[in-house]
């Protein structure tokens, strides 16, 4: 019996050639060929809770490739708030059924909320971009009142209407209430 390889692609590195092998009566054999990869990542979002003003947190995550083919990674970054770094990735290429460990730091640069999304740009095909959303809260000194605003509606004579008011600290100290007044 003969067998015959065929290759064809682009010519671009971006994307891998395909191979049939075929025997002499054109039966076909692509199993090489339809074997991709499959990301997955440890988790679907990072929540680094609330961080001092001036420290810095750090969360990992675990980047897999649960199939066959190589997992490219062409891409790994941040977008959104400054606050947030990735570090740096020890390799671009997974090889089937293995991992790589990246880490995210969040060093807050004021006060309030901070968001970014992690973008992971793969050659899996089911999967081409993955998505992570990281938030974070800079903790610095003061109080934050939520909600900032209430509204009682309109409150007949001698009624009475109450609504919940929280008041946080944001910093590391104890907070001493001498009066509240309206």
């Amino acid at each position: 019996m003969l067998w015959f390889l065929a290759c064809a692609g682009t010519g671009s590195a971006d994307t891998a050639p395909d191979f049939v092998v075929a025997d002499s009566g054109g039966s076909a054999d692509t199993s090489a060929a339809d074997a991709p990869p499959e990301v997955a990542v440890s988790v679907s979002s990072l929540d680094f809770g609330r961080v001092a003003l001036g420290d810095i947190a750090a969360r990992s995550l675990v980047i897999s490739n649960n199939g066959p083919g190589d997992l490219r990674l062409w891409s790994v970054a941040l977008d959104g708030d400054g606050a947030f770094d990735l570090g740096a990735m020890s390799r671009v290429l997974v090889e089937p059924y293995s991992s790589v460990d990246a880490e995210v730091a969040f060093e807050p640069e004021g006060s309030g909320l901070a968001t970014a999304t992690l973008q992971i740009a793969t050659n899996d095909p089911a999967d081409p971009t993955v998505s992570i959303g990281i938030r974070g809260v800079g903790a610095g000194d003061g109080l934050e009142l939520s909600p900032e605003r209430h509204d009682f509606g309109s409150v007949g004579l001698d009624c009475t209407v109450s609504q919940t008011l929280w008041v946080t600290n944001l910093g590391s100290g104890a907070v001493y209430v001498g009066s509240v007044g309206f």
